[in-house]
């Protein structure tokens, strides 16, 4: 007999109440054999989905994922910092409800408000939606977009806009 729980390769990535690494070590602890097949994240797949690469030529040349939202409702700014790095694509995960507090931090730290961003909500999905534009208007493009979503910091958003010139619709 077999029992198989299916997972997403997210779920090592920021995982969230046990789930992904905590889950593995439990079920080898208790002798269970346990196989992980590795997938795409979420924070590599959602931004080109919206055709906004990680990186490019010219516009970005490392990119750092990381998570607005920690164990027990708490919150990492940590890495606010990184969107003073010009050729840096900063993608966060599980951070749309903590964008108030990424401007407010953003402004503390006297970070450029022009910073460009894109929120793409639903990934893949049929109902995807990519909302663009800057640090400065996050909050309102914030309340069209939908959970799940990811946020994309950095000039590379600016490649979508080039690449929307020459696409047909």
């Amino acid at each position: 007999m077999f029992e198989v729980t299916l997972r997403k390769t997210a779920e090592f990535i920021f995982a969230v109440d046990s789930l992904g690494a905590e889950e593995l070590i439990s079920l080898t602890k208790q002798g269970i054999s346990t196989e992980v097949i590795p997938g795409i994240s979420s924070a590599v797949s959602g931004p080109l989905m919206a055709n906004i690469p990680i990186t490019a030529r010219d516009y970005s040349n490392v990119f750092t994922v990381v998570s607005a939202h920690l164990k027990d409702n708490s919150i990492n700014l940590e890495w606010v910092p990184m969107l003073e790095n010009k050729n840096h694509t900063v993608i966060v995960l599980m951070g749309l409800t903590r964008i108030p507090d990424i401007i407010r931090q953003a402004k503390k730290l006297d970070i450029d408000m022009d910073t460009l961003c894109a929120i793409i909500s639903n990934a893949s999905r049929k109902n995807q939606s990519v909302q663009v534009g800057t640090l400065d208007n996050i909050n309102v493009l914030s309340l069209k977009a939908k959970r799940p979503a990811i946020i994309v910091f950095g000039k590379v958003v600016d490649f979508l806009q080039e690449l929307e010139k020459y696409l047909i619709h």
